[in-house]
């Protein structure tokens, strides 16, 4: 099996950039560092830093096919945890969906 190499960030989503830019002011420098991390992550084996993992139960719609559902992944923001991302991999990008507080990433990823 090959791996699962983020071979490319896609911030494009506009509800990532909104959920973004309401990061308080403290976060957003470690989010930077952890979104830098993701870039060329191998998902099966990624920096313990990020707690990188697919959320159990959960399916998303694809960014690729309107008519596929993928696994929807979140890792930490913050070292404490209490910020996190998602995004979904598909064809090698990691597609950043939002980002935010911990209950409201695991509720609406």
């Amino acid at each position: 099996m090959s791996p699962l190499i983020v071979e490319r960030l896609d911030l494009e989503n506009p509800d990532f950039q909104k959920s973004y830019r309401k990061l308080p002011s403290q976060v957003v420098k470690e989010a930077q560092l952890a979104i830098g991390l993701l870039a060329l992550a191998d998902l099966e084996h990624p920096p313990a830093k990020l707690n990188l993992h697919h959320l159990a139960g959960k399916m998303v719609s694809s960014r690729v096919s309107a008519q596929k559902t993928v696994k929807v992944y979140v890792f930490n923001l913050t070292s404490s945890g209490s910020f996190k991302a998602s995004f979904t991999f598909e064809r090698g990008v990691a597609y950043l969906r939002t980002c935010g507080p911990q209950e409201k990433v695991n509720s609406n990823p």
